[in-house]
């Protein structure tokens, strides 16, 4: 620091010249908050000239960015402000203010604006869609809400999140608004989309991407049926879905389907039901 404000000034300390721009002015004590601690500086101080700002650090910063993208992870996490205060107190020995720690999660907010809100120029021929319920404070309570997101392959097997939004159901209505936004952005080029078989989904899907292949999620398919059978039945319908799935061609997964009904149609008849429905409207 003491040699940029050197460079700034035009010329060392004590040293007469011509190309000076100003004189020196003592010091400024300055703390410096980081991931190891706190940092005490003294940064040097002009006078007569434009004001010095060190390169360590951006005008009027206080903490080191690494220690901000930390905080703004753990808020990411679902960690409190106040937890985050906790947390810098016992490692680095001094605490942020909520409101630093709120004014970091807003900067965090914008650019996961910024990504929803990106024009989609590549094509997506795969798109996998579900929705995870997380607990939501709003007004005062604390009620369950559904995530909706959209997952999209490109031709490169690449997989990107495109959106995600709160809803308060997984309607027509709420996927079909994300939909319509993610066609306002530029997607096109969709030619299968993977979900679980709920009726809101399916119904948006149809109205949104007419013509467009849909296939049931297998993970989705395998809980719905793993959930009518005790525990200790559990891991045998888990293998017999396997090889189900396993079949060289269609004809033989259908083959080992009706085999699999068959085989629990006494015992778990809920089981005999979902594996000809569950495949006849995948």
């Amino acid at each position: 620091m003491q040699a940029e404000a050197e460079e700034h000034l035009g010329a060392g300390r004590y040293e007469r010249s011509a190309e000076r721009r100003g004189r020196c002015n003592g010091s400024k004590p300055r703390t410096f908050n980081t991931r190891s601690g706190e940092l005490h500086f003294q940064v040097p101080q002009v006078r007569e000239c434009e004001p010095y700002h060190p390169s360590l650090f951006a005008r009027w910063q206080r903490s080191e960015r690494a220690l901000l993208v930390a905080c703004a992870e753990m808020y990411f996490q679902g960690v409190s402000t106040r937890k985050v205060q906790v947390v810098l107190a016992k490692m680095c020995g001094f605490e942020l203010s909520a409101m630093t720690v709120s004014r970091i999660a807003s900067e965090l907010d914008a650019e996961l604006d910024a990504m929803r809100g990106r024009r989609l120029t590549s094509e997506y021929p795969y798109l996998m869609i579900d929705a995870r319920y997380e607990k939501v404070r709003a007004g005062g309570t604390v009620s369950s809400e559904a995530v909706l997101v959209v997952v999209g392959f490109n031709e490169q097997g690449q997989r990107e999140i495109l959106d995600w939004r709160n809803g308060d159901s997984e309607s027509l209505e709420t996927w079909g608004s994300m939909f319509r936004g993610l066609k306002q952005r530029g997607l096109e080029g969709v030619k299968l989309v993977i979900s679980d078989a709920h009726g809101g989904i399916r119904a948006a899907i149809a109205k949104h991407f007419q013509g467009v292949k849909w296939q049931r999620c297998r993970v989705h398919f395998k809980r719905e049926i793993g959930r009518k059978v005790a525990n200790k039945q559990y891991r045998e319908v888990q293998r017999d879905l396997a090889a189900v799935f396993g079949g060289e061609d269609r004809q033989a997964c259908m083959r080992l389907r009706d085999e699999m009904a068959v085989k629990w149609e006494k015992d778990k008849p809920k089981v005999q039901r979902c594996c000809v429905t569950g495949w006849r409207t995948a």
